[in-house]
């Protein structure tokens, strides 16, 4: 794999988590805008997919590190 490769599966992991993080964000703003609330299942998922997306943003942060120093 060249430098370039490997810098493109980092910055597509870092922007997958972004995506995930962003979407379970949105999915309890729009919840709590309702009457009952966001229910404690969607409060797991939540805490789930920030999990996640933080993992993946960490791994594309590293794959970007390996990149540059590879160089």
């Amino acid at each position: 794999m060249s430098n370039r490769q490997i810098t493109e599966v980092g910055f597509a992991l870092g922007f997958l988590g972004a995506l995930i993080i962003a979407w379970a964000a949105l999915v309890i703003v729009l919840a709590n805008r309702s009457y009952a609330g966001a229910t404690e299942a969607q409060h797991r998922r939540e805490k789930l997919s920030n999990l996640l997306g933080a993992v993946l943003i960490a791994a594309g942060f590293a794959t970007e590190l390996i990149a540059v120093i590879t160089r």
